[in-house]
């Protein structure tokens, strides 16, 4: 350990695990039916625990007996609570150990593929959290090491294990609401701002700054939290839309059966009204489409309050703060994390889908890993990459744009595949009015309409607006952590 603050903190069994667990450089075989299934977690701060209670209430013959975190303090916290989890400095010394057959990956989103790709290549299965990667690139490559390695890869867009999902797609895909009109996925939360610094914030001496930042440059950090608020920073995260956006869209694309990259899209959006140090939108509506929909698929995030007098209550549309609307002709379906129900044309309930929350995603995971289907996974790294890469998209298209507007004058550009999906628009435009933006400080953007390729997973470059976000696809890596 690099210091041992670990001593002083855990118990006596995790201090002696943590010492104690030999280290080899030879490959795990995977666990067989009989065998437990030995996982390492790797990012111990929120995520990573609530994964293990997930395993540890759900699955059977698995347990975690690792844990390694750039934040020695978290680490030791986790051994601490856990009897017989070692506490390992550096997940490449954790990839290195053949009594480790999976890992679990709940590090911030810039180390999500570069980690991803190194444990395939170790051996290793995967759980890996939402979205899959940081760009575009990155999740092709996650894809690809895992196929390379014949590996078990399952992504943490745990929406798809919900109990109420399947009937959802099945009651939708019966035709019974008749042609769909329009579709809707949002989330909606209260956030406030991150503080703005005048010079960098000094890094605890706890944690290994050069682990975290992993294949981004070992730059000075301008955010007042070190934690979690790297979220809103376009090297190491993919704003709201790649940190909570993802999983309303992942279970829409489930519902409609829909298994393929965007093939158009367009957004709108900006960090409207907060003068802080964040990079990315607090406010965002994105308009896509997918092969097979015969409709545009709206996605939105806002973090802004529902307005100045509400301050404490989240944003609403149609009185939901988040979830997925499809608007057909003869009622509409709504679904969310732990259920939804089917509505006639008048709004009358006339049917329900009782979902749970999808805890057992880890689980369908460990069952995968023992029979070696991948089939089996409920949101394989293929999926994984479709619904990420969307999110990307998004991004890449706003910060492809280059006009800025306030909300009348948005209004009166009625951008071509965004404000033809009425409902959506105005809802937006009316959230935006409410409160006192300052345009000039914090505008709203107009994204370019990038076209897509699925096939070589490139836009097209007939205009300088394409050029640029094929250039937005990937991203600079730092030695040693590269893809593998």
């Amino acid at each position: 350990m690099r210091r041992r603050i670990f001593l002083g903190k855990a118990t006596l069994a995790g201090g002696l695990a943590a010492l104690s667990l030999p280290r080899t450089k030879a490959r795990s075989q995977n666990a067989g039916a009989n065998d437990q299934v030995r996982i390492g977690l790797i990012g111990c701060r929120v995520r990573g625990p609530q994964l293990v209670s997930d395993l540890n209430r759900h699955a059977e013959g698995a347990r975690v007996v690792a844990a390694c975190d750039a934040d020695e303090r978290l680490s030791a916290g986790f051994a601490s609570n856990h009897e017989g989890v070692a506490m390992i400095d550096d997940y490449r010394r954790m990839l290195e150990r053949d009594d480790i057959d999976a890992v679990i990956i709940a590090t911030p989103n810039h180390t999500h593929a570069t980690i991803g790709t190194a444990a395939c290549a170790a051996g290793k299965d995967v759980y890996v959290e939402k979205p899959v990667s940081n760009n575009i690139h990155e999740g092709r490559a996650l894809v690809e090491a895992a196929k390379r390695h014949n590996r078990i890869v399952q992504a943490g867009l745990q929406n798809r294990s919900d109990a109420g999902i399947d009937a959802a797609r099945d009651y939708f895909q019966s035709g019974a609401l008749g042609k769909l009109l329009a579709a809707h996925c949002f989330w909606f939360n209260r956030r406030a701002p991150i503080g703005k610094v005048d010079r960098p914030t000094p890094v605890d001496p706890e944690i290994n700054y050069d682990l975290f930042q992993g294949p981004r440059p070992l730059v000075p950090v301008m955010r007042e939290q070190f934690h979690y608020d790297w979220h809103w920073f376009w090297a190491t995260g993919s704003g709201e839309f790649g940190n909570v956006g993802v999983h309303n869209l992942d279970h829409t694309l489930h519902i409609l059966g829909i298994r393929d990259h965007a093939t158009a899209v367009r957004c709108v959006g900006g960090r409207l009204l907060w003068d802080d140090d964040g990079e990315t939108p607090n406010t965002q509506l994105a308009s896509f489409r997918f092969p097979g929909l015969d409709v545009p698929l709206t996605c939105e995030v806002r973090d802004l309050p529902m307005s100045p007098e509400r301050d404490d209550v989240q944003s609403r549309f149609r009185n939901r703060t988040a979830g997925t609307f499809l608007i057909c002709e003869n009622g509409a379906l709504f679904f969310n994390r732990g259920g939804g129900h089917a509505e006639d044309s008048e709004g009358n309930v006339i049917e329900r889908f009782r979902g749970d929350g999808g805890g057992t995603h880890v689980a369908n995971w460990i069952e995968a890993i023992r029979s070696r289907d991948t089939s089996s996974l409920r949101c394989d790294v293929d999926q994984g990459h479709y619904s990420s890469a969307a999110c990307h998209m998004a991004n890449i298209s706003l910060r492809s744009g280059i006009r800025a507007f306030d909300a009348d004058s948005l209004e009166a550009e009625a951008p071509a595949g965004i404000a033809d999906q009425t409902e959506a628009w105005e809802s937006f435009l009316e959230h935006c009015r409410v409160h006192p933006i300052d345009y000039a400080k914090t505008p709203l953007s107009l994204g370019s309409t990038l076209v897509f390729d699925p096939a070589s997973e490139r836009f097209d470059e007939s205009s300088p607006e394409g050029v640029m976000a094929n250039y937005l696809l990937s991203d600079t890596y730092r030695e040693p952590f590269t893809l593998a």
